[in-house]
């Protein structure tokens, strides 16, 4: 059985400029959230759920 191989993108799909027009013709009204933000707010929600430290893997899927 012979594998066929995929191309690899071309460079237009990995061109940075593409990128670049994502961004700037992003139509986000908010601020993004930094990291440092999003890690306090993780956090602080470990905190208030202490108890779900304690769940078994397949209780923590079913909730």
């Amino acid at each position: 059985m012979k594998l066929e191989t995929i191309a690899p993108l071309s460079n237009d799909y990995r061109d940075s400029g593409s990128i670049s027009n994502l961004i700037e013709n992003n139509p986000t009204p908010k601020p993004l959230t930094s990291q440092e933000d999003l890690l306090k707010q993780q956090e602080n929600s470990n905190e208030t759920t202490p108890e779900a430290k304690n769940l078994s893997p397949l209780t923590q899927m079913q909730a």
